[in-house]
């Protein structure tokens, strides 16, 4: 199974989803309850610069509906990697989701046998809002935009002019690695396991305190080892996942339990290597693509924050 389709298995859980948008955007209030949690397609249209409709696929998207009333459309997506152009890339994923609404509208009109013809939709029509919420795992931290307005380069001279009419557009990010103890403690759902090795994987003392607490128990294993092995590339979590398989109760599984074979093969250091492995690669995709943009490898390197050798390695397997 694909990693980025491992990632969204456990987020795809409505306990899961509502607890991670309560918690990490919300403050702790519960905004989305589970039982009003509905999965809607992940895939939306836009039009590109030539006219043309493009699909555009999210990671995991559910609409809030209360008393057969949709109040809202809430997506979350995984970033695991660098990108200095998020702000345009939620905007466009947002702009389908109200494209996709307003289609609908229309469908929806002309079966009814009131089309609102050149107008789209009727006037007392209204779309309901959408939300996207960013959850990073660069272990490093997100150093790169979080508005529109942080990309723009404004000519010098200018700015006192053009800055009251340009529009922003503001991203929801949450980046995992730098939770406080305050956020971390509103995570209810296996989720907090997730963050917590985000924010304990430098610090080996409280890793091991974290795995060996017998009391602590996972509801849902299978999607979580499934994340862990997405977001840490190691590999001994698809072994442990085969073990779990085999046991007689798969509901609900102790957190020591699960990883007590990490834990005698060295947790600390199998985790760091695997992270390390997964952030060489995540670096290895990036220099790719900016080789294909044709950038000097001086360029590249302060680009991607890497050494000469790594991106000499990539060009050796593109050839």
């Amino acid at each position: 199974m694909r990693k980025d389709v491992v990632e969204k298995r456990l987020e795809d859980y409505e306990d899961v989803f509502a607890d991670v948008f309560n918690a990490l955007l919300f403050e702790g209030k519960e905004v989305l309850k589970p039982e009003d949690l509905e999965t809607i397609p992940t895939e939306g249209y836009s039009r590109g610069e030539d006219g043309q409709w493009r699909q555009r696929w999210r990671d995991v998207v559910k609409k809030d509906v209360k008393n057969h009333v949709v109040l809202g459309i809430f997506g979350i997506e995984n970033q695991t990697q660098r990108d200095n152009t998020m702000p345009v890339r939620v905007m466009g994923y947002d702009y389908a989701a109200y494209t996709r609404q307003i289609t609908d509208v229309v469908k929806e009109n002309e079966k009814n046998g009131c089309p609102a013809y050149l107008k789209q939709i009727h006037d007392g029509q209204r779309l309901v809002p959408v939300v996207t919420l960013v959850l990073s795992f660069d272990r490093s931290g997100w150093k790169y935009p979080l508005a529109l307005k942080d990309m723009l380069e404004i000519p010098e001279g200018a700015g006192q002019e053009l800055m009251p009419y340009i529009q922003d557009y503001k991203i929801n990010l949450v980046d995992l690695s730098n939770l406080s103890d305050t956020v971390m403690n509103r995570l209810q759902s296996d989720f907090r396991f997730v963050a917590e090795f985000m924010v304990a994987k430098s610090d080996k003392e409280k890793l091991k305190r974290l795995m060996a607490d017998s009391s602590r128990k996972i509801k849902h294993p299978m999607e979580f080892l499934d994340m862990m092995e997405a977001i840490t590339s190691d590999r001994r979590f698809r072994k442990i996942k085969q073990q779990v398989l085999q046991c007689e109760d798969k509901e609900e599984v102790a957190m020591c339990t699960l990883l007590d074979e990490i834990m005698n093969e060295g947790i600390e250091q199998g985790i760091e290597q695997g992270v390390e492995r997964g952030e060489q690669e995540k670096t290895k995709v990036f220099v790719r693509n900016l080789i294909n943009r044709g950038m000097s490898d001086e360029e590249i390197c302060a680009l991607a924050e890497c050494s000469q050798e790594i991106v000499a390695e990539v060009h050796k397997g593109m050839r």
